[in-house]
């Protein structure tokens, strides 16, 4: 059992890191909608970028939602490693 323990810590050390690199593109998609919402609020702003903010919008939902998922994979692997171990 010893050896299912390990593959349970690398699962969750892969889903955990794989977590935190979704989760920094979820903040850089968050980032650039603040930025095009600024661009317009300043009167800077083109044809795009309502499209653009929209996009963003759901662009960061959707990677929020995968951070989500992927952290909760890492979690249930790391109980699993613990109650193993």
């Amino acid at each position: 059992m010893k050896d299912y323990a390990f593959v349970f810590l690398l699962i969750a050390l892969i889903a955990g890191l794989n977590a935190a690199w979704v989760a920094f593109w979820a903040l850089m998609g968050a980032s650039s909608t603040v930025g095009a919402k600024l661009s317009k609020k300043v009167g800077l702003d083109n044809d795009s970028t309502d499209k653009n903010i929209e996009l963003g919008k759901v662009f960061t939902g959707e990677l929020i939602k995968k951070t989500v998922i992927r952290a909760g994979i890492a979690l249930v692997a790391y109980i699993i490693y613990l109650i193993i171990n």
